[in-house]
């Protein structure tokens, strides 16, 4: 009879109460508690630190895009990038041809993320003489008029004019969706069920 009134005055046999079986739990650091999936109360795997990526984008790795053979001479390695908010098409082109290169055109199909050149013309201070290499920078702006909803391929379809020679070349630019969308932006609940 005495357990049973213990039991009824909310204490168990140990005297504990349910208030300290609360006060005795381990308390939980961000990963554990409320987290229905989060069963075994297992610490979330830690984030890269955000300056850790600012570091990496200052410094771009550069891909190839466009072989001498496929340039007719020219070869051109590249990144989108995404400095101060401005996206841009870093370049490193080597001339491999007899005649030296002064400028070149660019233009981009229309794509996923409606980027154009924001100049259509890359001009060099000094020629790119055979052998010789330089590095230019392409500003991308957004517009309405290039953005083509149908296109799902992740990258962007490029077309240069070497303007010494007149031969064009074509070359798709890949695309790291962290360039493309700004950082931190909050999508509200309204635009999560609209998309």
């Amino acid at each position: 009879e005495e357990e049973e009134e213990e039991e009824s005055a909310g204490v168990d046999s140990t005297g504990a109460t349910p208030a300290s079986y609360a006060s005795s739990a381990p308390a939980h650091s961000g990963g554990g508690g409320n987290n229905l999936l989060d069963l075994m109360d297992d610490e979330p795997a830690p984030v890269a630190a955000p300056a850790a990526r600012a570091a990496s984008a200052q410094a771009p790795k550069l891909l190839p895009l466009v072989s001498a053979e496929a340039g007719h001479g020219i070869s051109i390695s590249g990144a989108l990038v995404k400095n101060n908010g401005q996206m841009s098409l870093e370049m490193h082109i080597t001339n491999s041809t007899a005649t030296p290169v002064q400028s070149l055109a660019i233009q981009l199909n229309k794509n996923a993320f409606g980027l154009a050149p924001s100049n259509p013309q890359i001009n060099f201070s000094n020629s790119i003489s055979n052998g010789s290499s330089a590095t230019a920078s392409l500003g991308l702006v957004a517009t309405p008029q290039m953005h083509n909803p149908a296109d799902v391929s992740g990258g962007i379809q490029a077309a240069i004019k070497n303007l010494a020679s007149n031969n064009v070349f074509y070359f798709n630019i890949p695309v790291s969706l962290e360039v493309v969308f700004a950082a931190g932006a909050p999508v509200g609940g309204g635009g999560l069920a609209a998309a």
